[in-house]
């Protein structure tokens, strides 16, 4: 972004007034650049709806806005959103392909008599919470280190913008904000909402806001069924090209005491920057060999190749339970818990796509292969200890399978074993003794999630997996 605006170099107030807004455009995309992928897909399949030929019925603004935050205040509520955000072209033309930016992020947040305000937001590989009092962030790789913010009393997106100014979520706004009169978001300001309507698009029902600030024009869409976001655009005033579109789908928020961030024995820094991941980690985006597993019958068991067995209408990837002797059974079992809830919610996605999806020209659902490997180091492992390791996961295995499948007869899960525990585990998650790692069909890694072992981090986990496994079903480019 630094490079894009140091092209535009007019000296005349107009263009210093546009490299002002650009800024802070630049800075809300700063937090794609935590989590961002870049593409060449168009941003046409998440333009938000274009409401006007739909029998558009003028609504009130203040009563769409109370109508659309009330939703978010009752109860906890999650959202994952795919976000595509576009710079402004350097140059007249087409907009280059290097310069779309995506992301697919998880905002979860709570406001009612019940629930102290609180968020929790996973932005990739960075996982922040905050609550009354404080703003904690951890980064996946750092085990060393978090970072803290003190905040006085409930949080609100203004006290959140004073630590973390790039995020962009109106959901902050909808569910902790105090009135009308606080910003947006750090970078579009107060918004002043204008006009409001009902308009349909399909067989649904939008109530669809818009408003401005001095630098943005906002477009808030939501169900009118739910009063639940389905799509925001965010677009600078006088930035030609420039604009941030979300898709929003309401998913199953988890326990809010899931949602805190057990900081132990880290070390607090001042600032997200000094969160850095361990030396010689393997971070998301690197592709991975084929790592050395075994069956429990000790074959040769490929990865690769079961993955690539799988290919088809569906793009496959695997979910990997990683874990050592020093794992509990509180951590294996939200673990495996929250892969079986992924895999079995992308299926069902799969075999019943919303028209939303059917008509977005979108890749299916990620065909989704659950699989636990037991980390054993070089020479600790015989015959016996093996024996009792498969009893003690096919037991965990039944106990959860009865729990989320309770009605069925599923398959086992099935367990591989490696002696290379330092080669894998250590370089995926460090110091971890249990990670779930998400890698595609050519063994790129998507992302790694840590367990903690806490009641109702499952439904946590398997967002995450589903918020992950989304890069793989980006819409196809034009041919």
């Amino acid at each position: 972004m630094t490079s894009i605006l140091s092209m535009l170099g007019s000296l005349d107030e107009t263009r210093r007034c546009l490299r002002g807004i650009a800024r802070k455009t630049a800075a809300a995309l700063g937090l794609l650049g935590l989590l961002v992928m870049t593409g060449s897909m168009t941003t046409t399949a998440f333009a938000a709806p274009q409401n006007g030929t739909n029998h558009a019925k003028a609504l009130d603004a203040s009563e769409v806005l109370a109508r659309i935050s009330a939703a978010y205040r009752e109860g906890a509520c999650a959202d994952r959103v795919s976000l595509v955000a576009t710079p402004y072209p350097v140059i007249e033309g087409p907009l280059p392909a290097r310069a779309i930016r995506r992301a697919v992020a998880i905002v979860r947040t709570a406001r009612t008599p019940a629930h102290a305000p609180m968020t929790r937001l996973e932005l990739g590989d960075l996982s922040i919470c905050a609550q009354p009092g404080s703003v904690t962030a951890i980064r996946q790789g750092d085990r060393e280190h978090a970072a803290r913010f003190e905040i006085d009393g409930d949080p609100s997106p203004s006290k959140l913008a004073q630590h973390l100014p790039m995020l962009a979520f109106p959901q902050l706004w909808l569910a902790l904000g105090n009135d009308t009169n606080e910003a947006l978001t750090a970078f579009t300001g107060v918004i002043s909402w204008e006009s409001a309507e009902s308009a349909a698009s399909g067989s649904r029902r939008l109530l669809v806001v818009r408003g401005k600030s001095a630098t943005h024009e906002v477009v808030l869409s939501a169900l009118a069924t739910t009063g639940r976001l389905d799509s925001f655009e965010i677009t600078p005033i006088g930035v030609v090209g420039a604009k941030i579109v979300g898709r929003c789908t309401a998913i199953v928020p988890g326990e809010p005491p899931a949602w805190t961030i057990d900081l132990g024995a880290r070390t607090i820094v001042k600032s997200l920057g000094e969160l850095r991941s361990t030396p010689g980690i393997i971070e998301a985006g690197a592709t991975i060999l084929d790592p050395p597993l075994q069956s429990m019958d000790h074959r040769a068991w490929s990865l690769l190749g079961e993955l690539k067995s799988r290919a088809g209408q569906r793009p496959a990837a695997a979910a990997m339970i990683l874990f050592t002797r020093d794992a509990s059974a509180a951590m294996i079992d939200s673990a495996m818990a929250g892969v079986l809830r992924a895999e079995v919610s992308l299926d069902l996605e799969a075999a019943a796509p919303t028209p939303l999806e059917a008509g977005a020209g979108l890749t299916p659902p990620a065909s989704l292969l659950s699989l636990g490997v037991a980390c054993l180091s070089p020479g600790g492992f015989d015959a016996g200890a093996l024996a009792k390791i498969g009893d003690a996961w096919r037991e965990g295995a039944r106990g959860v399978l009865a729990r989320l499948l309770p009605k069925t007869t599923p398959e086992p899960v099935m367990l591989t074993w490696t002696g290379a525990s330092d080669e894998l585990l250590g370089r995926l998650a460090p110091g971890s003794p249990c990670a779930v790692v998400v890698v595609s069909d050519d063994l790129r890694l998507l992302g790694v999630i840590e367990p903690e072992g806490k009641s109702g981090e499952d439904a946590v986990i398997a967002e995450q997996i589903r918020a992950i496994a989304s890069e793989l079903r980006w819409p196809l480019p034009p041919q």
